[in-house]
């Protein structure tokens, strides 16, 4: 899919809905396996990960470093958050391990 590419700062001035995107517990277990490994990489190699993720209005790409991970949200640098219930994909750089989801 091709997603235009937004800045973290443009997080902000998205709408998010409720639903999950992803919709098997295996799926949603490969989100939080992901999620906690771009952690470790955004802190302690400061590794860029590409974050596929849907607003109200359909699908956006964002190249950024995760800073932390919850239950609940994303935490990129600044502050900047993004629900996890609407993650659809993290890939890694190609020296990095990812998850098929």
């Amino acid at each position: 899919m091709n997603c235009p590419v937004v800045e973290r700062f443009d997080l902000s001035e998205l709408t998010f809905p409720e639903a999950d995107v992803l919709t098997t517990p295996e799926e949603k277990s490969a989100r939080r396996t992901d999620l906690h490994r771009a952690t470790q990489l955004g802190n302690l190699s400061r590794t860029k990960v590409r974050v596929e993720f849907w607003d109200a209005l359909g699908c956006k790409v964002l190249h950024t470093t995760v800073w932390a991970s919850t239950a609940h949200v994303v935490v990129f640098k600044e502050g900047m958050t993004l629900p996890v219930h609407r993650v659809a994909r993290i890939t890694f750089p190609d020296n990095h391990h990812s998850s098929v989801v």
